[in-house]
C-alpha cells in the first residue's frame, strides 16, 4: 500500500467514527511539510469544536491498527495538545 492509499485509509477510518461536518483532518509533520523519506511516518490531526472522546478516540486508533503498512501512523486530537504545539501544526498543516 502506497502513502497516498494509507492516507486515504486512515481518512475513511476517521470519518466513519467522527460526526460529519463537525471534524478536519489534517496531514502535517514531514509528509505535509515535503521534506519526507520513503520510511518516514505519517501524522494525522484531527481537530474539531471538541475534544474526541476517549472511547471514540480508541475506536479510530484500533481500526488504523488493522491497516497493513510498514510505516508507522500517528493520529492525534489537536484539541488535546499543548497550544504552542497546536499553533505550529497548523501553521503548515494541509487538510485532507
Amino acid at each position: 500500500m502506497d502513502k497516498k492509499d494509507i492516507i486515504k485509509e486512515v481518512t475513511n477510518i476517521i470519518k466513519r467514527h467522527l460526526p460529519e461536518g463537525n471534524y478536519k483532518i489534517l496531514l502535517f509533520g514531514s509528509q505535509a511539510r515535503g521534506d519526507d523519506y520513503p520510511e518516514s511516518d505519517i501524522d494525522i490531526g484531527i481537530l474539531g469544536d471538541s475534544k474526541i472522546s476517549f472511547e471514540m478516540f480508541s475506536r479510530i486508533l484500533h481500526e488504523k491498527d488493522g491497516i497493513l503498512t510498514l510505516r508507522k501512523i500517528d493520529i492525534i486530537d489537536l484539541n488535546s495538545v499543548g497550544e504552542s504545539f497546536k499553533k505550529e501544526v497548523l501553521s503548515y498543516a494541509r487538510r485532507i
